[in-house]
């Protein structure tokens, strides 16, 4: 099978190293609705998943703005990610964070990414047990700052929505 999107490049280098045999991922050509330049897109290596499963999302940010911007990554999904959702037909959302039992309130830096570059990251998720066998959608909120004549705005980007199936 033969990928078409360059920028999924780096999950087939990455799962070709660690010896995984992946179909070629979804599509991630359409991306959600850019926020000052912003635009975040997700992408599978499969849409199929099963209840209970463990699975890598793989996130792309590109900044087409003028300006840099900054995410912060203290290493904990909870914190640096606004929400990763998984959607069923009838509206009901489950947070695919990790849950942890007490608040984090430091961080560990932040990730630069300048006006015209793009930062690549993988986050893991687990699909919840009690989630039924259909079809779903997927999306992540993402907060980011942006600097513009050295004033810090903090915004959000909404990722594109990834249709999924769980068998």
């Amino acid at each position: 099978m033969k990928c078409s999107n360059a920028i999924l490049l780096s999950v087939f280098v990455l799962a070709g190293a660690m010896g995984q045999n992946f179909a070629c991922a979804q599509s991630a050509a359409i991306t959600g609705a850019a926020v000052a330049g912003v635009h975040l897109t997700i992408a599978l290596t499969n849409n199929v998943l099963s209840a209970g499963s463990t699975n890598i999302v793989h996130c792309v940010f590109k900044n087409s703005s003028t300006n840099d911007i900054h995410l912060e990554r203290t290493g904990y999904l909870e914190v640096d990610c606004s929400a990763i959702s998984l959607i069923d037909p009838s509206g009901k959302i489950y947070d695919l964070r990790p849950h942890i039992p007490f608040k984090i309130n430091f961080s560990s830096g932040f990730i630069t990414i300048p006006s015209g570059e793009m930062y690549e990251c993988d986050i893991q998720i687990q699909i919840p047990n009690e989630a039924k066998t259909g079809k779903y959608k997927l999306n992540a909120i993402w907060r980011f700052t942006i600097a513009n004549n050295g004033k810090f705005t903090e915004k959000e980007v909404v990722s594109n929505l990834l249709k999924i199936e769980i068998k």
